[in-house]
């Protein structure tokens, strides 16, 4: 008799699209996730190269290698060697040297 027009969605099929979303967001940030980290590790590891390097243009001017306690001024801190600022780490780690005149991170250590 009568026809009834149903316009719009059932509350089932907004459910189940919310759903699939949601589904598909979680597996996009698993996947992503670990990438992000592993970026931190290898900027990381870059830095203390970079550093590092650094430690040994100290040696070859100065014939002496730095030490803990003048490590952030001579190297760190050293305007000719980062003249825009010393590396950071991006997990907020902070870079020392160690006995072996190598640079390490206390978030990432040597490796």
């Amino acid at each position: 008799m009568f026809k009834r027009e149903e316009k719009g969605f059932t509350l089932i099929e907004v459910l189940l699209i919310m759903l699939i979303i949601g589904l598909l967001a979680a597996i996009a940030y698993a996947s992503v996730f670990p990438t992000r980290e592993e970026g931190f590790k290898v900027q990381c590891r870059s830095n203390r190269a970079n550093i590092n390097s650094k430690i040994d243009v100290h040696y070859f001017e100065n014939g002496v290698w730095p030490d803990e306690t003048n490590f952030e001024d001579a190297i760190l801190n050293n305007a000719n060697y980062f003249p825009d600022g010393a590396p950071r780490c991006q997990k907020n780690g902070t870079y020392s040297i160690n006995e072996n005149f190598r640079c390490e991170c206390s978030e990432h250590g040597t490796d």
